[in-house]
């Protein structure tokens, strides 16, 4: 995507600092079954000094070692204070619960075990990624498999759900449309909602501040370049909408969030949320990088390195007035939600199952 077709991208957005929901919708610890998930897939690989995913290896670019555990729990923790608190917009509560909920590409686990948490009526939590890096101990309607989404996911498994969630997946799919959006569509019951939190990492500016020439702009773009010779979405965000309503959802909502990349805004709130955002940014810019560059353009890892000085620098720069912008989308399978019918069956291999003290 050119910095031109970025910017026309996204012309007639309404943005906000913040998400605007109706208040009424309607206007025994178990511990992880280590035994079940084969040495292939925990053993992960090794390079650039950081550690990858095992399962389909090479898949997916970025690694899965502690630094980006830490990174992916502050980046939760900042994503929720952008919400209000909330894990999801979709229009459940307390009286109104989700009973199935699936989250994809759920990292270390932390929306799932907020959302079981939240709704421990629930009969089913679940978690989908490459690495087995989720939580030991989780609550007991919560469970975790091994999957690469891109190739189907639940398969064999008669089971629909009432909401199911992604949440900065840029980088991960090959069409996010037709295997993440349409394949929502078809695994959710009726009444039940697909909700999708995305952010386009390509920065924009409302002031002039930002220069053409911005190395974190220059970056984006790069990084966009380079998933797409890996047959890589990375531009996703501004496309959502669009996809949910091919794909035949109804009442399909979108925010526009502008999310500051680091705290130069004037009120405390979207100072804090900058502070945040640019911790988040700084913790993850040199393994969203060293993959990528390295097997597209074999580019060596400490030129990558010597190439983010100035992107660093640009990130940490208040006097640039800069924001990605993160797209909060929902939407509905139509028909009126049904009594599930359709058992839970048990299945084998890469899981853990809940059970918390």
């Amino acid at each position: 995507m050119s910095s031109s077709h970025a910017s026309n991208s996204l012309t007639g957005f309404e943005f906000s600092f913040e998400v605007r929901v109706d208040s009424d919708p309607d206007s025994s610890a178990e511990a992880f079954d280590t035994q079940s998930l084969t040495e292939s897939i925990t053993t992960f690989h090794e390079e650039f000094g950081r550690t990858y995913h095992a399962f389909h290896a090479g898949s997916y670019p970025y690694p899965n070692d502690a630094w980006e555990k830490e990174r992916l729990e502050h980046q939760h923790q900042v994503v929720k204070t952008l919400l209000g608190g909330r894990s999801f917009v979709s229009p459940f509560t307390r009286d109104r619960p989700p009973r199935r909920v699936l989250d994809i590409g759920t990292g270390t686990g932390a929306w799932v075990i907020d959302v079981a948490d939240e709704f421990p009526g629930a009969e089913l939590v679940r978690g989908i990624d490459l690495s087995p890096i989720q939580s030991e101990y989780v609550p007991p309607n919560v469970e975790f498999h091994i999957e690469d989404a891109n190739d189907g996911w639940d398969e064999g498994l008669n089971i629909r759900y009432d909401l199911i969630h992604t949440r900065m997946t840029m980088g991960c799919w090959r069409d996010m449309q037709t295997d993440i959006v349409q394949r929502s569509f078809d695994r959710l019951e009726p009444g039940g909602y697909l909700e999708c939190h995305e952010v386009l990492v390509y920065p924009f500016c409302d002031d002039g501040t930002m220069p053409t020439n911005f190395p974190f702009r220059r970056w984006a773009l790069e990084a966009n370049e380079a998933s797409a010779a890996l047959d890589r979405q990375f531009f996703v965000g501004h496309e959502l909408k669009r996809w949910f309503i091919e794909a035949g959802f109804v009442d399909v909502h979108e925010r526009a969030i502008k999310v500051p990349i680091n705290p130069w805004p004037a009120d405390r709130r979207s100072r804090e949320i900058g502070e945040g955002w640019q911790g988040n940014l700084e913790r993850g810019i040199s393994g969203w990088s060293m993959g990528l560059f390295n097997r597209v353009w074999n580019i060596e890892p400490e030129h990558i390195e010597i190439g983010l000085v100035d992107v660093r620098q640009a990130i940490a720069n208040t006097s640039v007035h800069a924001y990605q912008v993160m797209f909060v989308v929902w939407g509905r399978k139509p028909g009126s939600p049904q009594q599930h019918s359709s058992p839970l069956r048990p299945r084998s291999g890469g899981s853990s199952k809940g059970g918390r003290k």
